[in-house]
């Protein structure tokens, strides 16, 4: 997911996630302008998200898939 989200940085789209926890992907991803918390947060998703990618293997009643459901975001 990390190179997703570079690439999606580097054309210009804003990216917010999370991570179980920090580490050097996640310093990098913030250094490049992502906005990446740790946990889930269901309450996380703004008005602007348009489409939430989740991992592969996260289950579909994981927090914040169950949120971006509930708010009729698209999930790839």
């Amino acid at each position: 997911m990390a190179g997703l989200a570079q690439w999606l940085l580097g054309s210009g789209v804003a990216v917010t996630g999370s991570e179980p926890g920090t580490g050097p992907v996640v310093d990098r991803l913030r250094s490049l302008g992502a906005r990446v918390a740790t946990g889930p947060n269901p309450a996380r998703f703004s008005g602007a998200t348009r489409l939430v990618v989740p991992a592969p293997g996260t289950p579909i009643v994981h927090p914040d898939c169950l949120r971006a459901a509930r708010l009729g975001l698209p999930r790839a």
